[in-house]
């Protein structure tokens, strides 16, 4: 019989810590926020110590027990930096970061966004590494250079656990790695101009392969024993669907989080010949397609904060606004920071659209929920024409916006479909979990929790005529955010 696995996973607003048993699942987890300081990014050093701490108190009542590994999921993209002394660079650049979006429509205006989909399946947005790389060297090519390695955020971790760089193929797959080599495209990275960057990426291993062992030091920090393994995840979104039991096609993963994403596996064939979104390639000769678009969670919290709502049931106070709030016709965009997919925009904006004199607080509060679901629509009806599904098989709504009965009633009534809801918090740290205990070759035998089945009403209508006024929004305000992008390169030229 073995013992229990630490499964972290590092997300963009939270770190969490499970431990995890075979036979009886999570039996203890922890949590810390994200160290906040106010600057774009985060600080590597500061969100190292931050999940040290929360191994160290997951740990802390179960030191007799048996660690048989560690194995991290986490957020992808972006570009946390390892410098020639083998210390975390100042900041990391995180997949929403806004600093590239002016490299984005360069290399949209040159065809390079296409000419990269066609090769990898993915359109390239501001937080993807290579626009952060490309950004860094044409604004601090000495901070750029200083780096000898260049990971993403669980890799980064894995790091400071082990002293290993390395990365996997869900990781990896975002911007150069090739599958059909096993290795990184040199030639698309010199397209983008990104051609130093290739010999500062890591080693890949496959999800589930031993990258090295706990550390002194880090045996210090976390309380992990000093040798114990730590694992190869995977990127959160792959982690997830493992974790969900979810992978047949048709079968859509829609995750109401910080971001808002729509997913689903498909065998390893052309994304299409529309750009939009990303490929994910998977171990199994199969592949991921994600519509990730850049509004969610955050987008509601930045309303919360600038609406009054405060306070810990801030939420309750939200939703109940929301829910007796009348219908009327205002409708919100709730692109904050750009938007990557179903469409690449990054000089995107948010709107109110439809306010007169009717308009208040809850009304107002009803848009800003609808339209972070309407861009999960949205993602949903993209990946869907993007894979040829004709019809979806089954439909999983989770992320944090799911533990909120109000808000997936709403969803519901949106996609005019019925949904099962999963609002486990710990579905990453499962299907990573699961690597582990199959490379020891144990079989996870502990029963998966409940999922609700939650059908839309008589009352969707309405909430789906704003999502036309939405739709026809966002097609006219396309070359008006593409006309301020190009407003900025011509202010830029003449600098």
């Amino acid at each position: 019989m073995t013992g229990f696995v630490v499964a972290v996973d590092a997300g963009t607003s939270l770190i969490k810590a499970f431990l995890v048993s075979h036979s009886e699942g999570v039996i203890r987890e922890a949590s810390s926020p994200v160290p906040d300081d106010g600057e774009p990014g985060v600080s590597p050093t500061k969100f190292w110590a931050a999940t040290a701490n929360v191994i160290s108190q997951l740990v802390e009542e179960h030191s007799d027990s048996k660690l048989e590994g560690v194995v991290i999921t986490g957020q992808g993209d972006g570009l946390w930096g390892i410098d020639q002394n083998g210390e975390p660079a100042k900041r990391a650049y995180l997949w929403n970061s806004a600093e590239a979006a002016q490299v984005i429509h360069s290399w949209d205006t040159l065809g390079l966004i296409e000419a990269h989909f066609q090769q990898f399946g993915t359109v390239l947005w501001p937080g993807s590494q290579a626009a952060v790389w490309r950004w860094l060297m044409n604004t601090s090519p000495n901070e750029a250079l200083s780096l000898s390695q260049v990971l993403c955020a669980k890799d980064f971790l894995n790091f400071c656990l082990t002293g290993v760089a390395v990365t996997d193929p869900t990781d990896a797959s975002i911007p150069f790695f090739d599958p059909k080599t096993g290795t990184y495209s040199q030639e698309a990275a010199d397209r983008l101009g990104c051609e130093q960057i290739v010999s500062r990426l890591p080693r890949i291993v496959d999800s589930g392969e031993v990258v090295g062992h706990v550390t002194q030091e880090a045996a210090r920090l976390t309380g992990i024993p000093e040798g114990t393994p730590v694992f190869q995840g995977a990127l959160d979104v792959v982690a997830m669907l493992w974790g969900s039991n979810l992978g047949s096609q048709g079968d859509i993963l829609a995750v109401l989080g910080t971001t808002a994403i729509s997913m689903t596996v498909t065998p390893r064939v052309s994304p299409g010949d529309e750009p939009a979104g990303a490929t994910i390639f998977l171990p199994d000769d199969s592949q991921l397609r994600v519509m990730g678009s850049s509004s969610g969670t955050a987008t509601l919290d930045w309303y919360l904060d600038h609406a009054g709502y405060s306070g810990s049931d801030r939420f309750a106070k939200f939703w109940s606004d929301v829910v007796s709030s009348p219908d009327g016709s205002e409708v919100f965009i709730p692109y904050l920071q750009g938007e990557r997919a179903p469409v690449l925009a990054p000089h995107a904006t948010g709107a109110f659209l439809g306010i007169d004199t009717k308009t208040d607080k809850g009304r107002m509060s009803r848009a800003v929920s609808e339209g972070i679901s309407f861009s999960l629509r949205w993602g949903i009806e993209s990946v869907l024409k993007q894979t040829n599904t004709p019809r979806v098989s089954s439909l999983v709504l989770t992320g944090g916006g799911s533990q909120a009965p109000a808000w997936v009633s709403q969803v519901a009534n949106v996609l005019d479909s019925s949904l099962l809801v999963d609002g486990r918090s710990d579905l990453g740290a499962k299907g990573v979990a699961k690597l582990v205990f199959q490379k020891l070759g144990v079989t996870a035998t502990h029963a998966d929790g409940p999922q609700q089945s939650v059908h839309p009403d008589k009352e969707g209508t309405q909430v789906r005529e704003r999502y036309s006024l939405f739709a026809s929004a966002i097609q006219a305000l396309l070359p008006v955010w593409s006309a301020e992008g190009q407003r900025i390169k011509e202010r830029e030229r003449f600098r």
